[in-house]
């Protein structure tokens, strides 16, 4: 594999425009040379699509995947995903400008298959979580990433880094699964031989 490898991140989302863009905008903002990545947008079925994307966004190639589920959506961004490595983010992330150069850096520089990041639950307000928030974010351990890889063996995709290969050896997310299919398949991938590290940046 190259020593700057390419990288293919991918980015499921359902309505959440304003979100979107601002994840979008962050990608194009990052430090990791712009001709080694692609930027791959999969409409989950949005039932408000953003308008007009591809005008501000011309480098992202825009996908639709119209069964529900975030997985399904993530298995059709990997079918037309040409990256050596692939990075996947939620359309509520805003990455910082390091993201894929420090997870590129980390994946090349240890003995992971699969990384996993920090993964900080913010809200576009800038206001305090509600109940709600609060309950998601407990329940699915969205703010401890790092006990979830280190206790548990398990990552969530918000912040998830891994050779392409890795899929081709192991298989796709299971698009029958409507929670913790990142988990199961993470799981499936260490259990077939790979390494699982927290990257702390």
């Amino acid at each position: 594999m190259n020593a700057t490898p390419t990288v293919s991140v991918i980015i499921p989302f359902f309505n959440q425009a304003v979100l979107l863009r601002k994840c979008l905008a962050a990608l194009e903002k990052q430090t990791y040379p712009r001709e080694l990545v692609q930027i791959i947008a999969v409409d989950n079925g949005s039932t408000v699509p953003p308008k007009e994307p591809h005008l501000d966004f011309p480098r992202v190639l825009w996908l639709s995947e119209s069964r529900p589920g975030s997985y399904g959506a993530r298995n059709r961004g990997l079918s037309h995903a040409t990256g050596e490595l692939v990075a996947f983010t939620d359309s509520d992330c805003v990455p910082s400008p390091t993201w894929i150069e420090e997870g590129v850096r980390f994946l090349m520089n240890s003995s992971a298959t699969v990384a996993g990041g920090r993964i900080d639950y913010i809200t576009p307000e800038n206001r305090e979580l509600n109940i709600y928030e609060i309950f998601e974010a407990r329940m699915y351990s969205l703010d401890r990433q790092k006990d979830l890889i280190e206790d548990k063996c398990v990552a969530a995709t918000a912040n998830l880094i891994t050779h392409r290969a890795v899929f081709e050896r192991v298989g796709n997310f299971n698009e029958s699964l409507k929670s913790h299919g990142d988990g199961e398949w993470v799981r499936r991938a260490v259990h077939s031989g790979g390494s699982l590290r927290y990257a702390s940046k």
